[in-house]
């Protein structure tokens, strides 16, 4: 009898286990929790390879990377079949700044996770490192760069030139140097400086227009007069200069056309040159070149002669 008895409470027991855990993995459980939109939360590690979760069971979340809670709690409940409301608030990671730059500095699109900082040197100076750091989770991405002042190689040298303003190196941004020809003309830029790229700001002059013999150096004074051709007349003066640095000196004159006067088709050039009236008071050795006209040499003739043709006067 009383082991009859035993048997039917262990029967009643298992119907009644049966009944209560029955209820609790159908009619009250949960699928897996539904994804929060625009949270930056996800479900913790243990519970995502679980598909079904019990009335009154609770799964925890975390922030995602980059991202701290900023208040609500952490969890959710089953409660019949239904999850409750997700409380938890994240939000982005700060990184403060990303430093001080010597002769530079950062500029942000923020400070937070995410953000860069992009270095910019100040003018004369430039960047050495990577000029980009990012916002991580763990901090500022990378090292700072360096600014370094921009550095020219030493100027060029001209054969028969000097150099003034000269500096001791290093030639750093916008230092100056001057060239003068210690004969003949100067062809080119007369200063030059350091730019901020590291270069030169053009290229180095020359010195030319002067004659060279064995030992002489010999410098051309010329005296030209200019008559217009007929129908013309001439506004400026009459007489020019050849300087030493190869300038007209005054300005070279121009022929206006005479009012109600006919010149003949083929008077295409307005001024000429008296060639005869040309006073070059020197004895060239070689050739010569002067202001723009060319002297030639025929070599063929007893005498030497020379023949001066004017360039586009």
């Amino acid at each position: 009898l009383r082991k009859q008895k035993l048997c039917e409470l262990e029967k009643m027991w298992g119907m009644i286990s049966l009944a209560f855990f029955g209820l609790r993995v159908t009619s009250g459980s949960c699928d897996v929790p539904p994804a929060v939109s625009n949270s930056n939360v996800h479900l913790a590690d243990r519970f995502i390879t679980k598909t079904s979760f019990f009335s009154g069971q609770k799964v925890y979340y975390n922030c995602d990377v980059g991202y701290v809670a900023a208040g609500g709690r952490k969890s959710r409940l089953c409660i019949n079949g239904k999850w409750t409301p997700l409380k938890l608030k994240c939000e982005r990671k700060l990184c403060g700044s990303a430093g001080d730059i010597q002769s530079g500095q950062f500029v942000y699109t923020g400070v937070e996770f995410g953000d860069t900082a992009t270095a910019v040197c100040d003018e004369g100076f430039m960047l050495v490192g990577r000029a980009t750091r990012h916002c991580m989770n763990n901090g500022w991405s990378g090292r700072n760069p360096v600014c370094e002042a921009a550095v020219c190689e030493d100027p060029p040298e001209v054969s028969n030139a000097e150099i003034t303003g000269l500096q001791h190196e290093p030639y750093t941004y916008k230092s100056v140097i001057r060239y003068s020809c210690r004969a003949g003309t100067l062809v080119g830029e007369r200063e030059i400086w350091c730019t901020k790229h590291g270069t030169w700001s053009a290229p180095a002059p020359e010195c030319k227009g002067h004659i060279l013999t064995e030992q002489i150096v010999v410098f051309i004074v010329a005296t030209i007069y200019i008559q217009c051709n007929m129908g013309y007349v001439m506004s400026g003066p009459g007489t020019v200069y050849c300087e030493r640095d190869g300038r007209w000196l005054p300005e070279l004159p121009k022929c206006q056309r005479r009012p109600n006067t006919i010149t003949s088709s083929d008077s295409t050039h307005k001024t000429s040159l008296l060639l005869s009236e040309i006073g070059v008071s020197i004895v060239c050795f070689l050739f010569l070149c002067v202001c723009g006209f060319i002297a030639q040499h025929n070599r063929n003739q007893t005498h030497s002669q020379y023949s001066i043709s004017p360039l586009n006067v």
